[in-house]
């Protein structure tokens, strides 16, 4: 679930009508369908997402305008990029373009027929420009200016310049090639974005020492005209500008970046708009074209019509996402849905979406599967004797169902820990941390459960069975027996004391019974019965009770699968009657080899359960077995 507060958003547009986006205090609450289930919600935008660059190491800093598309290509672990072409969203391929060495850290920009980019040139960073439709090269700002960031937009370029010692922004005209100095203080301006000859920036002026403040003024062009956008002790992110609307990212100067707010100002009306606030959610890097914004929100790329006064979804695949860009209905943005999860993993790709008016599904979450196999590797417990051991740590793995190949890298669902002690239901014991592992000199991802407490087990008579489930995703799971002994003994059957609520459910298998009335590794068949008991007590639930009830089991070390429903029967005694689902004719045949075991477990399908576990085997302890060896590399 993302959430935020949006503000009313009110002012009087150019033609003096006061336009009101949203209703004052309206809180807006996204919350996310399951991963692989059909999408509830609607996006006022249908997305049309498309690959533009998918090479080896990293693509960055993308731009676009029009149909091109333009980035920085960064080779291997050192700050060495090039700009080796473009991308023509009409023609659907990358076309071949040579400028000089472009700088690292200075995103290139385009606009109309111009693309601007920072070039590493003998003695610092110079401005270089290049006109698709007439093939001309210019030099905008030679290497003695110690260029920073720019813009561009219609006939103006703008930078931050440091020939004087502190960062000032200057301009440059593409019509008359004449430069204009915009700025000339003794504090820092950074930053600059200009659109329609207006220029806006980060300025210190108003700063105090070892402050972290940042305001937002800016020039007109073509008034020859300083003015004032928004001041007041804040940390204020680079803002851009788009016509009327200038938006950028603030926070309070003493809460460590904790609520952040996003900001929109109308240099028409001169109005300060607070578009939306978050707590603890990264939010940053705010684009704009006409009435439409962008910006990257926990990974997931979002925008807003300012004219619809709707938030939507552009992009929520997994691996994080940097710097988007939009001109017009086409948003570029740097995506890490490929990435590794190595130190020095850098892999990051360009994507593209073209916006068509909805309503129309949620964007897929690209990345996320449906359906996982999630395997225990190892529950280690800290080189003691199970006898001895208080904690232990866990480590899981998650593959792609039926194979050894893990899941995407990037990929971070909530992984959880059950235990289930002897023969009660299992309880959630832990939620996993996502790290790297190495397996066989492959690095993959894994989840790992530190410090569980397996002090149960120091009694000899107990064992405890871990398994484990992950969040909106159909995962099928081993389970790992920890125990001096890990067979169950046929326990007392619970008679129910009365019939509770309906509600939430405990599962409990109540006999595993082997054809003929003999030891586990005596029948090939065996019967099992089920109960369904009120969460925490001995009341049954009514026999009337219609939902499916599932019978799971997982041999030895491997995946649970489903071996089918249970038949219900009604059962009177004790003036009640209470329900039971029977499983007849379970295949049991593995366990006739004294070296395998089976561990039965149930599902209960549209309600709250836990369940209990069964093992069925002559020797049901689970034994240090050699991890898998994934398929796949994340380095």
């Amino acid at each position: 679930m993302i959430s935020g507060k949006f503000e009313a958003m009110s002012w009087l547009d150019k033609s003096g009508i006061r336009v009101v986006c949203l209703i004052t205090a309206i809180v807006l609450i996204v919350v996310w369908p399951g991963l692989a289930g059909a999408a509830e919600e609607t996006n006022l935008y249908a997305i049309e997402e498309l690959p533009v660059a998918t090479d080896d190491d990293a693509q960055i800093m993308a731009d676009v305008a029009g149909d091109r598309v333009v980035w920085l290509d960064a080779t291997g672990l050192t700050s060495y990029v090039t700009i080796k072409g473009y991308y023509d969203l009409q023609q659907g391929k990358r076309i071949n373009l040579f400028v000089e060495s472009p700088a690292s850290g200075a995103p290139p920009r385009l606009a109309g027929d111009w693309l601007v980019y920072g070039s590493n040139v003998p003695g610092g960073v110079g401005l270089r420009g290049y006109n698709f439709a007439t093939g001309q090269h210019i030099r905008i700002a030679s290497a003695a200016n110690k260029v920073g960031y720019f813009d561009v937009d219609g006939d103006w370029v703008v930078w931050e310049d440091s020939r004087h010692g502190i960062n000032e922004i200057y301009a440059f005209n593409l019509v008359t090639n004449k430069e204009v100095r915009i700025t000339n203080d003794s504090a820092e301006q950074s930053r600059p974005v200009v659109s329609d000859g207006r220029v806006v920036w980060l300025d210190a002026r108003n700063r105090r020492p070892s402050s972290a403040r940042y305001d937002i003024y800016g020039y007109d062009l073509n008034a020859s005209q300083e003015f004032v956008v928004a001041t007041g002790d804040a940390r204020r992110e680079p803002p851009d500008i788009s016509g009327d609307y200038v938006a950028w990212v603030q926070s309070s100067p003493d809460d460590s970046y904790a609520t952040r707010s996003l900001r929109l100002y109308s240099l028409g009306a001169k109005v300060e708009s607070r578009l939306l606030t978050v707590q603890n959610e990264g939010i940053d890097a705010p684009a704009i074209s006409g009435s439409l914004l962008v910006w990257r929100q926990d990974k997931q790329v979002l925008g807003f019509d300012l004219a619809k006064g709707q938030q939507f979804i552009i992009s929520r695949a997994i691996g994080d996402k940097l710097q988007p860009r939009i001109d017009g209905n086409t948003v570029v943005w740097a995506d890490g849905r490929n990435n590794g999860i190595g130190k020095y993993s850098r892999n990051f790709d360009i994507y593209a979406a073209r916006l068509k008016p909805g309503p129309a599904p949620l964007p897929p979450i690209y990345g996320a599967l449906a359906s996982v196999d999630a395997r225990i590797q190892v529950v280690w417990p800290f080189n003691k004797p199970v006898l001895e051991a208080d904690r232990a740590n866990v480590l899981v793995y998650l593959f792609r169902p039926g194979s050894l190949a893990t899941v995407a890298c990037q990929w971070e669902p909530v992984v959880r820990l059950w235990a289930a002690i002897n023969n009660e239901p299992a309880r959630l014991v832990a939620t996993g941390v996502k790290r790297p592992d190495y397996s066989e000199g492959r690095m993959v991802p894994s989840w790992q459960f530190d410090g569980v407490d397996v002090s149960a087990a120091r009694d000899p008579l107990n064992k405890i069975y871990f398994f484990v489930t992950v969040d909106g995703v159909a995962a099928r799971s081993n389970v790992w027996s920890h125990g001096m002994d890990g067979r169950t003994y046929f326990p007392v059957q619970e008679t129910p004391t009365g019939v509770g609520q309906a509600g939430a459910v405990d599962a409990k298998i109540q006999i595993v019974w082997p054809h003929g009335g003999g030891p586990a590794n005596s029948a090939d068949k065996a019967n099992i019965s089920v109960r369904l008991f009120q969460r925490g007590s001995n009341r049954s639930v009514p026999a009337d009770w219609s939902r499916p009830v599932t019978l799971l089991r997982s041999l030895n070390d491997g995946v649970a699968e489903e071996v089918g429903k249970g038949v219900k029967r009604v059962e009177a005694g004790g003036g009640v009657q209470t329900p039971v689902w029977d499983f007849n004719d379970v295949p049991a045949s593995a366990a006739l080899d004294q070296a395998n075991r089976y561990y039965f477990r149930v599902q209960v399908d549209g309600v709250d359960f836990r369940s209990n576990v069964w093992s069925h085997g002559v020797d049901a302890r689970t034994y240090f077995p050699h991890k898998d060896v994934p398929t796949n590399d994340c380095r």
